[in-house]
């Protein structure tokens, strides 16, 4: 009956001819703890233990005349087998993993995920059950709004059988966000042809990423402390000059008799009284921006700007003449 059909442990086909209890036939040698697996014309798969014994013909004493086989059901037996071989791989793939919590997608037919089991801290951390998430529509309504495009994409990784390791934030039960870095490995069913299950482990590094932060500030305003450190050098220098045009300017007008030299040289020190009032108009200036988060560009006028400029070289550098 073609609607039987036998099969080896590995699935290939059992030929009849190398049957247990043919095999005895043909060599009259007993064959013993041969695993059968037996396609029924209902669709089931039962697994059987066969042992074969020849009947040595009493008239020459050495002819097989008949055979004896005995079948042994051993499918739950090989259920349970299978179940411990599957249990098997799944912690070994956990084992491979350093993780806070470990969990196992199931995937359906349409590609739905449904949570199987999870263990370790995944409640501690998230505050929900696995219970909870298949209720509420699953773990993408955990995953932090932003990092959904990476939740997604990740997801389109693992239904094509490929290994993923990512890093995004979650809301947990409380709405604080906690950043997550989630290793899973999906498992290709070559029957189906398709992913048919998920084995993943998560750590929380939320605290890795805060002393990221921590970092990132520390080493900002490390940088603000160097930018202002520039600036005051620069600064002193520009402060510097003028008083001493004012100084030497001074010395000179206490001494000069000549009223046009006198009234030179009192314009020195006026020009360069101006040029610090500029100079601590712009300190006030850096001192607002600091305190500013955004800044407006607007665009100047090059005939505007060039006369200030060459204004302002003037002041700091009164010995040099600009025509």
């Amino acid at each position: 009956d073609p609607r039987w059909r036998a099969i080896h442990e590995d699935g290939s086909p059992f030929p009849g001819e190398t049957h247990p209890a043919m095999v005895t036939l043909q060599t009259g040698k007993s064959v013993s703890n041969v695993v059968m697996g037996v396609h029924k014309p209902d669709g089931d798969l039962t697994w059987i233990l066969v042992n074969s014994e020849p009947i040595i013909s009493r008239e020459d004493g050495e002819s097989v005349s008949a055979v004896v086989a005995s079948f042994t059901d051993i499918t739950d037996l090989k259920r349970m087998s299978e179940a411990l071989k599957q249990s098997e791989i799944r912690f070994r793939t956990i084992s491979e993993l350093i993780t806070n919590y470990a969990y196992g997608f199931l995937v359906l037919p349409d590609d739905e995920l449904k949570y199987e089991w999870v263990v370790g801290a995944f409640e501690g951390i998230t505050g929900y059950t696995a219970q909870q998430l298949n209720t509420q529509g699953g773990w993408l309504n955990m995953i932090y709004h932003d990092d959904l495009p990476i939740a997604l994409e990740r997801l389109k990784r693992l239904m094509n059988g490929q290994e993923t390791i990512d890093e995004f934030r979650v809301i947990d039960i409380n709405g604080n966000i906690r950043w997550i870095r989630d290793y899973a490995k999906p498992i290709w069913d070559e029957q189906e042809n398709r992913v048919v299950f998920i084995y993943g482990a998560a750590q929380d590094i939320t605290a890795h990423k805060q002393a990221q932060l921590q970092q990132l500030e520390l080493a900002t305003e490390r940088e603000r402390i160097n930018i202002l450190a520039d600036f005051i050098t620069a600064t002193s220098h520009e402060l510097r000059t003028p008083l001493s045009v004012i100084n030497t300017s001074l010395y000179l007008l206490m001494r000069l008799e000549d009223q046009d030299k006198r009234k030179e040289k009192a314009k020195q020190i006026t020009d360069q009284v101006i040029y610090l009032n500029r100079v601590i108009t712009q300190l006030h200036e850096v001192v607002r921006l600091d305190r500013i988060n955004e800044l407006e560009l607007d665009p100047i006028s090059l005939s505007t700007f060039v006369p200030t400029f060459v204004e302002e070289y003037r002041y700091k550098h009164p010995e040099v003449i600009i025509d």
